[in-house]
């Protein structure tokens, strides 16, 4: 082929390898721009719906007059991360408690009794997370025989979740 010596040279057989990758890579793209041509044509009905309905949203936003950033002080705004707004004191102080109480129950470790802390969890965690943490165990460094918790204190973070409490 071309009068390569693919036997005894090691160039030719370079001059092979880059021939072939070369192949596969043209066949490749080759088909992938097929098949993205074919997806093509569904999506552009999609995109049209799209379309259709920002452009009917925009009408919307359009009628109705904007407010201004200006005219609201920083009290009258609303942080869509501030959990407060969300859940109620009652709440979050429960929530935070329950975060404290499973904090210390799975956290605390001894090499006397190594699936205690298991145990001692269950009661706030789900059953998949129980399945999933029991079927995988805890594996503490040597150092570590015995691992208690001494002191908590609890982080508010950023949460924009209606459902969820994070700690």
């Amino acid at each position: 082929m071309f009068g390569w010596d693919f036997q005894n040279n090691k160039s030719d057989r370079m001059k092979l390898f880059l021939f072939i990758l070369a192949a596969f890579l043209i066949v490749g793209f080759l088909l992938s721009a097929l098949f993205r041509g074919i997806n093509n044509g569904s999506e552009e009905a999609a995109v049209d719906d799209k379309e259709k309905r920002a452009a009917e949203s925009a009408d919307k936003v359009d009628s109705e007059p904007a407010p201004s950033t200006e005219e609201k002080s920083t009290e009258e705004q609303k942080n869509e991360y501030d959990q407060t707004e969300r859940f109620s004191k009652e709440d979050l102080e429960a929530t935070k408690e329950l975060a404290v109480k499973f904090t210390k129950a799975f956290h605390t470790y001894s090499i006397d009794e190594p699936t205690k802390y298991l145990k001692d969890a269950k009661p706030y965690m789900t059953d998949a997370l129980y399945k999933k943490m029991k079927q995988n165990g805890r594996r503490e460094v040597l150092d570590r025989s015995y691992l208690t918790v001494k002191k908590t204190e609890v982080t508010p973070v950023t949460n924009n979740s209606e459902i969820v409490v994070r700690w």
